[in-house]
C-alpha cells in the first residue's frame, strides 16, 4: 500500500526534492558510467547522496529517510532528536550524564534500532547503567513490516533482569573498570523481549501511547 502522501494528486515537495537530487546525481556521473564497474558506480552515487534529514516529516517517513540517507552509526542520534522534538521534551546536555531528554522531572535515555537483516535482531548498544536516568525509551523499527516503529518504556532498573554483554572487551578485561558500557540483543519472543514486553509502561507499542505516557508525566509534575 502506498503512503498517503503518494496517493494524493499533489506530489509532496520533499519527494520532488529527493527525485531532483537523485536525477542530478545520476546526470552528473552519466558520462562516466559506461567506463566504470557497477560497484564503483553505486559507490559514487551513494557518496553523493544527500545525508540530511527533514524533521518535519511524519514519523514513518522520517524513519525511512534516515535508513536511506544516513550511515547506521547516526540513525540513533537523529531518531532521538526527532522524538525529543515531537514529544516537546527538554534537551539534556551530554556532560550531565542524565540521558537524552527530560519530561517533567523524569530523565530518558533513547535507544533506537532497525531490525537487522541477517539475524532479525534489535540491538541495544552503549547502555550506561551508571547514569542517573529514570527510564529507557526503546524504539524498535520492524523493517519487514513497512518500517513500523514499536515503542517500549521501561524503568532503568529493569535492565538488571535482561541478559547483557559488554560493549567492548571481555569480563576479565573489564573486571577493574568502574563504568562499563553494556549491550543487549532483542529477538522477537526471546527472554529479553519478554522482559521488555512484561515491564513496558505504555498501554501498547504505538507512538500515540508514548505521547499519552509523556502527557501523564507532565500532569504529575505540575
Amino acid at each position: 500500500m502506498l503512503p498517503s502522501r503518494l496517493t494524493n494528486n499533489k506530489v509532496d515537495p520533499h519527494i520532488k526534492v529527493g527525485v531532483f537530487i537523485l536525477i542530478f546525481g545520476i546526470v552528473k556521473f552519466l558520462p562516466l558510467l559506461s567506463h566504470m564497474s557497477q560497484y564503483l558506480t553505486a559507490a559514487l552515487l551513494k557518496r553523493n547522496t544527500d545525508k540530511s534529514v527533514n524533521y518535519l516529516l511524519n514519523l514513518q517517513d522520517f524513519i525511512c529517510q534516515c535508513y536511506v540517507n544516513l550511515n547506521p552509526n547516526s540513525y540513533g542520534t537523529h531518531i532521538q532528536e526527532y522524538l525529543r522534538q515531537s514529544l516537546n521534551a527538554w534537551d539534556v546536555p551530554a556532560y550531565e550524564e542524565r540521558g537524552d531528554f527530560q519530561v517533567g522531572d523524569k530523565y530518558f535515555e533513547v535507544k533506537a534500532s532497525y531490525l537487522s537483516q541477517k539475524n532479525s535482531l534489535y540491538n541495544l548498544t552503549h547502555l550506561r547503567t551508571w547514569q542517573q536516568i529514570n527510564y529507557y525509551l526503546c524504539c524498535f523499527i520492524d523493517c519487514d513490516d513497512e518500517f513500523k516503529p514499536y515503542f517500549y518504556v521501561i524503568d532503568k532498573n529493569i535492565l538488571a533482569k535482561m541478559k547483557l554483554g559488554f560493549m567492548n572487551g571481555t569480563p576479565k578485561s573489564n573486571v577493574n573498570n568502574v563504568n562499563v558500557e553494556m549491550r543487549a540483543t532483542v529477538k522477537l519472543n526471546s527472554d529479553n523481549h519478554k522482559v521488555l514486553s512484561k515491564h513496558n509502561l505504555l498501554k501498547d507499542n504505538t507512538f500515540d501511547s508514548l505521547r499519552e505516557f509523556m502527557s501523564e508525566l507532565r500532569k504529575k509534575h505540575k
